[in-house]
């Protein structure tokens, strides 16, 4: 069971660095976002010898972003966010993002363990797919998406997998590790949602 749920586990998260790729290239980029502060995950969770890619939500065009860690013997950072857990313990990975005069910068909280509840694999996606909804949201209204019933309803059910995945998070022992699996499958769901939305929700409304 805990290696069928370490693979199935990293199949999400694959997955929805996928969505997070496509929702930060300058081909959804807009105006909106231009306007917005740049965006990471607020704190992440990593069994150890795993990866996983630190995207910039909200990101200007022309940006030049690095990325450093505070603990690097934790878990390191190379120049494209690719974070690989190394070892027990936590770290701030810094997000410098600058345009032209304007420099930004976020933090990531990694923490990394030797492997990882279910309910602990809910608590890292959660974090990861409120992001993505709020960018897709953002993405839907500034191309005029906002009033088609497809969209909305697929938007809409995307956002009751983010408010379920946040109560868990908030209130892991009202919950099993059943809830937790099924979550999880829950949560894959949501990120091919907001996957297969994406090519329509980029392009402005007819």
């Amino acid at each position: 069971m805990e290696k069928k749920k370490i693979t199935w586990t990293k199949r999400i998260l694959t997955l929805m660095v996928a969505v997070a790729v496509l929702l930060t290239s300058s081909l959804v980029t807009v105006p909106v976002y231009a306007a917005s502060k740049p965006m990471v995950v607020s704190k992440y969770m990593l069994a150890k010898g795993e990866k996983f890619t630190l995207n910039v939500y909200n990101e200007p065009d022309n940006a030049k972003i690095s990325y450093k860690s505070k603990k690097s013997a934790v878990a390191s950072v190379n120049k494209k966010g690719v974070v690989t857990a190394k070892k027990p313990g936590k770290t701030d990975i810094v997000v410098t993002v600058k345009v032209g005069k304007k420099t930004y910068q976020a933090k990531t909280k990694v923490t990394v363990k030797k492997s990882l509840t279910a309910a602990e694999y809910v608590a890292t996606t959660y974090a990861e797919l409120a992001l993505m909804y709020t960018s897709a949201c953002d993405l839907a209204i500034a191309n005029g998406w906002d009033q088609d019933a497809d969209v909305v309803d697929t938007l809409n059910a995307v956002g009751d997998i983010v408010t379920a995945a946040g109560d868990m998070t908030k209130h892991p022992k009202n919950y099993s590790e059943e809830d937790f699996m099924d979550e999880l499958d829950a949560i894959e769901t949501a990120a091919n949602g907001v996957l297969e939305l994406l090519p329509i929700i980029s392009e402005p409304a007819q």
